[in-house]
């Protein structure tokens, strides 16, 4: 039962998947990775309790959210190096991820805002 509710609030977001052995030379001369899947997902973007905070040891200057998708990315849980997701206009990089389809229908991770990323207006 709680699985309908959290996934109840659809927002969408982008997922950007990285190769792991190419790169290009963008204009600049700095080696970029070559984005090897990009998809949009639809699922639940929340905050992260402060309770989370401490259990994580997370740094309280930053900028979490936990991200619950059906789809998404049972492989993500799988893998050693993630990618990155895209939401509100903002890059978010991948802290922690797990499976948890095989019983609840859904992966579940923690993002990070990549401040130095973002786009200021």
């Amino acid at each position: 039962m709680s699985a309908t509710a959290i996934l109840g609030c659809n927002k969408e977001f982008t997922y950007i998947e990285y190769s792991d052995k190419d790169s290009i030379i963008n204009d600049f001369g700095v080696e970029i990775p070559v984005v090897k899947l990009e998809k949009t997902y639809t699922g639940s973007v929340q905050p992260v309790s402060n309770k989370m905070y401490e259990q994580m040891g997370l740094d309280l200057n930053k900028n979490y959210k936990i991200v619950y998708c059906p789809e998404l990315l049972q492989s993500m849980a799988e893998k050693e190096t993630t990618g990155r997701i895209i939401y509100d206009g903002r890059q978010w990089d991948i802290i922690e991820n797990q499976n948890w389809f095989n019983s609840n229908g859904f992966t579940k991770c923690v993002i990070c805002e990549n401040k130095s990323l973002r786009n200021e207006q």
